[in-house]
């Protein structure tokens, strides 16, 4: 599915990988990596924790990635490959769908190369018959290539027919990478630990509402190519400075949702999921030179959500639509140390500090079948986005700066069965997409 959809119903290209490729086939090394599967999908690795995936070309603010239905994205993304999509479970969101293409209209901003939403499965029902302990899942992944151990723990269970609960926790140890004849790559080690819980109330099997709580911890993640303990690649050298000994990173995730979903209503609303979120992504980062210089950043930005999809089936068609809004607090500070310790504050980290970011989007689409094999999408969705920052650094001085910014995208599409039971279908359309500025296009002050 596709947000409740049929893949074949979607006239996109879209791409699914389930909980069997995961554990069976790809057993990736992290979340992102898994995607380099997909036709269309490059990934490029600023260090051994840092994959950053391209959707036909394009990667960062310009690719969108939800989890369980919340938006990763927000303000801090830089231009460019990050590594913040490097921050899921691969073990506990073991079901992803890749939507190719602008999909500006369901989405909104950043949805301009494609969409990734990434899925964990939903504990099963009850019988009814009181405490019921469902299934366990234990695995454990090893790679002499990276001297890597990683074990995970699931288990799934239920309490008569109107609670199931979901416990998964994940452990992942990297050493140092071994590349090609036998190259060591010095300092590539680090390490990473999920926890993730999903607790369901059941009102009926059409009927239910999801609490998610996922906590995501990296720690050490060297730049290496950035110090002087990088190996070249053969025949080939580095770009920029290399006089650092260390760039570690460490990066945080959480996540704490409520989802109620409807599936089959009888009323005039047929489905209906509605969200409230929280999200917190900090970043700790520590550069070390040769000569003794330090600098420490820290940026944390907690993400307020709420998310309305509502769908009515109609005699003149589907109607899908609702609204969202996401709202950022931004903290953002750091330090400079000279080669004898003293310390030298700065105005702001990597981008301004005491700052705020609000997305809002209001969308409705519609899907008319024309007889039995076509059907035609159009959809429309109005995005307005503000930025605040209250401390960025303008040349040693400290000011404020603000803005706001909107767009109208527009999407039309046309889907044709050409076989029967959707054994080929064919599409055609045209749709916008569209990336509102965000903090650290108007306020980034360190590369």
């Amino acid at each position: 599915d596709v947000d409740s959809q049929p893949v074949m119903d979607a006239p996109y290209t879209v791409y699914r990988m389930d909980s069997e490729d995961y554990q069976l086939r790809l057993q990736p090394r992290t979340f992102t990596e898994s995607l380099g599967q997909i036709p269309g999908v490059l990934l490029q690795k600023t260090g051994h924790g840092m994959t950053s995936p391209y959707l036909r070309g394009v990667t960062s603010q310009r690719v969108l990635l939800l989890a369980d239905g919340v938006r990763v994205n927000n303000s801090m993304l830089r231009e460019g490959p990050n590594q913040y999509w490097n921050l899921l479970d691969s073990f506990f969101f073991n079901e992803t769908e890749v939507l190719m293409g602008p999909a500006g209209m369901q989405y909104g901003s950043d949805a301009i190369g494609g969409v990734v939403l990434a899925k964990s499965s939903l504990p099963a029902r009850g019988t009814g018959e009181g405490f019921e302990w469902q299934q366990g899942v234990a695995g454990v992944r090893i790679s002499s290539a990276e001297h890597s151990w990683s074990e995970y723990i699931q288990g799934e269970m239920a309490l008569n027919n109107l609670w199931s609960l979901k416990l998964g926790v994940s452990k992942q140890d990297f050493g140092e990478l071994v590349s090609g004849d036998h190259q060591h790559n010095p300092n590539t080690d680090y390490e990473q630990y999920g926890v993730n819980a999903r607790l369901v109330r059941w009102f009926s099997e059409d009927e239910r509402l999801i609490i998610g709580l996922d906590w995501f911890d990296q720690d050490d993640v060297n730049r290496v190519h950035r110090t002087t303990q990088h190996v070249d690649f053969n025949g080939t050298s580095s770009k920029g400075s290399t006089s650092d000994k260390y760039r570690f990173y460490d990066h945080e995730r959480g996540a704490l949702f409520t989802r109620y979903e409807l599936r089959n209503g009888s009323t005039f609303i047929d489905e209906a999921d509605i969200t409230l979120s929280w999200q917190y992504t900090g970043e700790d980062y520590h550069r070390i030179r040769t000569d003794g210089r330090e600098s420490r950043r820290h940026t944390a930005v907690d993400t307020l959500g709420m998310k309305l999809r509502l769908q009515s089936d109609t005699s003149i068609g589907t109607f899908t639509y609702g609204a969202d809004w996401y709202h950022d607090e931004v903290t953002s500070n750091g330090v400079n140390y000279s080669a004898s310790g003293d310390p030298t504050y700065l105005i702001q980290g990597q981008v301004g500090d005491g700052s705020t970011y609000d997305l809002f989007g209001v969308y409705a689409h519609h899907q008319l079948p024309v007889g039995d094999r076509i059907d035609i999408h159009t959809g429309a969705r109005y995005t307005y986005a503000a930025l605040f920052a209250d401390s960025v650094n303008f040349d040693g001085e400290s000011d404020s700066l603000g803005g706001h910014w909107d767009a109208l995208t527009l999407s039309l599409r046309v889907l044709g069965r050409i076989l029967d039971d959707d054994l080929l279908v064919a599409f055609a359309g045209v749709s916008q997409g569209f990336r509102a500025p965000n903090l650290s296009d108007a306020t980034r002050d360190d590369e």
